[in-house]
């Protein structure tokens, strides 16, 4: 049965290994780099990019559409 596995950047690679994942998305600002955990493949990792805002604030890109319509951003 399918299910999720929630982990702070830090712990990544050890959740990924302690679970067997084998898809991962990323939620994540655009300026933290991301380093997949080499039992992910780049093509079972989405990553979007976009600051944990409500409201438009220069110098931040806020969640829109284009963060989940195709093509997707990989990381």
């Amino acid at each position: 049965m399918p299910y999720l596995v929630i982990s702070p950047l830090s712990q990544l690679a050890a959740t990924a290994e302690k679970y067997q994942v084998r898809d991962m998305i990323t939620l994540i600002n655009p300026d933290t780099p991301v380093i997949r955990p080499s039992t992910i493949s780049e093509i079972q990792h989405l990553c979007l990019y976009f600051n944990d805002i409500n409201e438009e604030r220069e110098e931040f890109t806020s969640p829109a559409q284009k963060h989940v319509t195709c093509p997707l951003t990989v990381c």
